[in-house]
């Protein structure tokens, strides 16, 4: 970027204070000495992005693992605070060290650009990393942001950008019985107010519990044929079992009143 600036005053030769006039004619030998300018710019948007107030990423929290598969419906909310005099926002994912000049995907937000957040589906995510070549069980940790643009399309971004993983899965209908395995696995209570029986064939198995959005609260080695979780601590709404063993990932729909 190119700045403009003004020398305000300066030492004389032989001097060793400021002329306060600011008018004199110095002699041409000898030293001038200059005040330190210092000049400061946004690196990142239009020359006008300070009309743009700041704003910050909100959810999903930095280094959030997204999984994803081809045949989910379920959709992740991404989330950000509103910036003064911007009028839409465009979602940008990029990959670690980039800048969002050239992103790897982007998306404007919900209500064409005008609201704060941006529901994405699972599938379309994973659509992009198939298309980067990426494979079932293969994951990538990307960095997410948001561009805030005003009506004379100055663009900023958010103060920080998000590191996100993305991992593609296996898809197994969530809420059916898809492969055979998932026959001689049963969940109970379903509804449950917090105490979640996961029933198994044999031990051995890795069992994990996510959020509806994908976030992980916790993965464990089956040590028994019967193991239990307790969601007490956590809000109420929908959450998945996933229960994998070497004939692939069985997931489950589960609500907790």
């Amino acid at each position: 970027k190119n700045f403009g600036f003004r020398i305000v005053t300066v030492y004389a030769p032989g001097k060793t204070t400021y002329d306060s006039s600011g008018t004199k004619t110095y002699k041409t030998t000898g030293t001038l000495r200059f005040d330190m300018v210092t000049v400061t710019g946004d690196t990142i948007g239009s020359s006008n992005a300070l009309n743009i107030k700041s704003f910050h990423l909100l959810s999903p929290k930095d280094k959030f693992v997204l999984r994803t598969n081809s045949g989910s419906k379920d959709t992740i909310k991404f989330v950000w605070s509103r910036s003064i005099n911007a009028t839409t926002y465009n979602f940008v994912l990029d990959y670690q060290g980039g800048n969002f000049k050239s992103p790897v995907f982007s998306k404007t937000s919900d209500n064409s650009g005008a609201d704060t957040f941006l529901h994405i589906t699972r599938s379309s995510v994973d659509a992009i990393l198939k298309s980067a070549g990426l494979k079932v069980g293969d994951s990538i940790t990307l960095i997410w942001d948001v561009i805030a643009s005003d009506a004379s399309s100055n663009t900023r971004l958010a103060d920080a950008p998000f590191d996100i993983t993305l991992q593609r899965v296996s898809y197994t209908a969530i809420g059916t019985v898809a492969t055979s395995v998932n026959t001689q696995i049963s969940i109970y209570p379903n509804p449950s107010t917090g105490l979640l029986n996961v029933t198994m064939p044999n031990a051995g198995a890795q069992i994990r519990v996510l959020s509806i959005n994908g976030q992980l609260i916790e993965n464990r080695k089956a040590i028994n044929a019967t193991e239990q979780f307790d969601l007490a601590n956590q809000p109420t709404g929908i959450y998945m079992i996933q229960v994998i063993t070497g004939n692939g990932i069985s997931t489950f729909r589960v609500v907790r009143n």
